[in-house]
């Protein structure tokens, strides 16, 4: 009998090496030691945050991608195994390295990322399409980064379509926080979406506009449908589906300690928020609950508790 799974992620995993605080701002000369409070090694990458996000609320999920043979791969399937991850459907890549980012992370918590792109480099179309009986078995399924698959994104709209055709499952493309390419690329695959919520940064590249509003027209415009809207940061997220719009504010955090993940972390907050049955305004809300509890730790999943435990938290 064939695993369910509420669901199934796939593009990158990534050694987060996280330093704090660091000022990039102030002049460090070369050669030079400065003293900060911590370093330590986490996971990252869509495939890690999302994925060990919604383990952590409670939910079923599996991650398809490259892994490689190296040092990092402990990292990353200690992990899974940790918290009950499947990653039955990962390809195994010995021609790339892991994926590795260092992460400098301001007083703020805002973040300055130094990537290596590994094996992410090599997904491609076979990767998805040979192991779509796992995305059947999902309610969701969520790809990414948008902008870090060479090999598989001038083919992307194929595979998206190929999907659709067997699967009734939901789709969302997720992006990487920069935009290499053009709206005129993206809207080839933004049909085949039923989610598309970028950042305001990445929709402020892509449609030229500064007005959340008008950045959604013009996504729609150019195809996107069902669920679309942009992640706000710190000013919450504002969502559209063809029964309306919804501007939801974001939550009082205390002392924002590092923001990485935490886009990553809304979009968890929102399935996790959809499986249990929440409208797609409530499911924004507690979307915006898990994102702000995220940035309270160091580390994109580090402060992700149960879905119990968050709704409480905010709620109390």
């Amino acid at each position: 009998m064939s695993k369910k799974f509420d669901v199934t992620i796939c593009g990158i995993f990534v050694a987060d090496i996280i330093g704090r605080p660091i000022d990039l701002k102030k002049n460090i000369t070369i050669g030079s030691l400065t003293m900060i409070e911590d370093i330590k090694l986490f996971t990252g990458g869509l495939n890690c945050n999302m994925a060990i996000d919604l383990a952590k609320m409670g939910f079923k999920a599996a991650v398809m991608g490259r892994l490689s043979n190296d040092n990092w791969k402990a990292l990353f399937t200690s992990e899974f195994d940790k918290y009950g991850v499947d990653y039955s459907s990962v390809v195994l890549d010995d021609k790339f390295p892991s994926a590795a980012t260092i992460v400098c992370v301001d007083p703020g918590g805002e973040r300055t990322f130094f990537h290596s792109g590994g094996n992410s480099v090599g997904l491609c179309a076979d990767d998805i399409l040979s192991k779509i009986d796992t995305i059947r078995n999902s309610k969701y399924f969520a790809l990414g980064y948008y902008g870090c698959m060479p090999a598989l994104e001038p083919v992307l709209p194929d595979v998206l379509n190929e999907i659709r055709k067997q699967t009734d499952t939901k789709l969302l493309l997720e992006t990487a926080g920069f935009v290499r390419s053009t709206l005129d690329d993206l809207s080839r695959s933004l049909p085949f979406l039923d989610f598309w919520i970028p950042s305001y940064e990445e929709g402020k590249i892509l449609t030229g506009k500064d007005d959340y509003k008008e950045m959604v027209k013009v996504f729609r415009e150019a195809g996107a449908r069902n669920v679309v809207g942009i992640k706000l940061g710190d000013k919450g997220c504002y969502l559209t589906d063809p029964e309306g719009e919804y501007y939801i504010p974001s939550f009082k955090v205390e002392k924002v300690i590092d923001t990485t993940g935490a886009g990553d972390a809304f979009i968890a907050g929102l399935f996790a928020g959809l499986i249990k049955g929440m409208s797609l305004k409530e499911a924004g809300r507690f979307a915006n609950m898990v994102g702000a509890i995220s940035v309270q730790a160091l580390g994109a999943s580090s402060g992700i508790k149960s879905f119990e435990e968050i709704l409480k938290h905010f709620e109390s």
